[in-house]
């Protein structure tokens, strides 16, 4: 969602999002000891939520997508939710039929869960790896990333999670646990033709 936005309005990943109180309040990880008001790119919260599994980096860019999507269509309202909304119009548009986003990073609250099946994460596995810029992202290692505050910037390096990243022709995708789901792990493997 994060990508086709910042393609469609021509945005940047260059640009700024401000970390949100209410991303830092997740209960979990918050392995930059990101603080409300300390500043990422878009381009440094993606490798942080594709690479590094960061929930905090996720909140951030529903918080400022959402935000700007809100505001292009006149509207007001949390940005989060306006942004898991989009996330499930994309499932749906991609026939997930069996996907249900609660929230941008899946940590889930409650009786609010995200649901999804092996089969409609694939769709978004085949959907992702259509865009250049995601799957350049999920192929790196280590990506070092910057964090803007008032006392200065500090940098990270993210590692990714994917620990079969090239071995086997694998060229990505994507890592998470939770509670509910447990382990879970979508692969890119490239192979040579065949013919």
């Amino acid at each position: 969602v994060v990508l086709d936005w910042a393609r469609l309005t021509q945005t940047p990943l260059t640009t700024r999002a401000v970390v949100p109180a209410s991303a830092v309040a997740l209960r979990g990880p918050n392995p930059m000891n990101l603080q409300a008001g300390e500043q990422l790119t878009l381009r440094d919260l993606l490798y942080s939520a594709l690479l590094g599994s960061d929930n905090v980096a996720a909140e951030t860019l529903a918080n400022h997508v959402g935000s700007a999507m809100l505001m292009a269509r006149g509207r007001y309202g949390n940005p989060v939710p306006f942004f898991v909304s989009e996330m499930n119009r994309l499932a749906r548009s991609l026939g997930m039929t069996r996907t249900s986003y609660q929230d941008p990073h899946g940590l889930g609250f409650g009786r609010r869960q995200s649901m999804s099946t092996a089969t409609d994460q694939a769709l978004l596995g085949m959907y992702s790896t259509h865009n250049e810029a995601f799957t350049f992202m999920v192929r790196q290692a280590t990506r070092e990333v910057q964090v803007y505050s008032p006392g200065g910037v500090r940098s990270f390096k993210i590692g990714n999670t994917n620990k079969l990243l090239g071995k086997d022709g694998v060229v990505g995708l994507k890592t998470g646990t939770t509670a509910v789901a447990g382990q879970c792990y979508l692969a890119h493997v490239e192979k040579p033709n065949l013919v």
